[in-house]
């Protein structure tokens, strides 16, 4: 093996191990996006209903500026 062929093998073994990476990669966020993101979600409603109830709380005003009808009309 001369020094030609060991730069060709290096570059293919680096190209094979950023491909396998990127694969990775995406298939991590895809599943990360996927399964997670309702979490994430379900906590942010928590987190909103919270911050309303102690908004009226000290103010003694609702916080919430939507018609809960609107939401079921599918204005918001």
């Amino acid at each position: 093996m001369n020094f030609l062929e060991f730069l060709i093998s290096l570059g293919w073994l680096v190209s094979i191990d950023c491909f396998i990476g990127f694969v990775l990669y995406v298939l991590y966020n895809y599943f990360d996006k996927k399964y997670n993101s309702s979490l994430e979600i379900t906590i942010l409603k928590q987190e909103n209903e919270f911050l309303k109830q102690e908004n009226q709380k000290l103010n003694g005003t609702s916080s919430d500026f939507w018609d809960k009808n609107d939401k079921k009309r599918g204005k918001l």
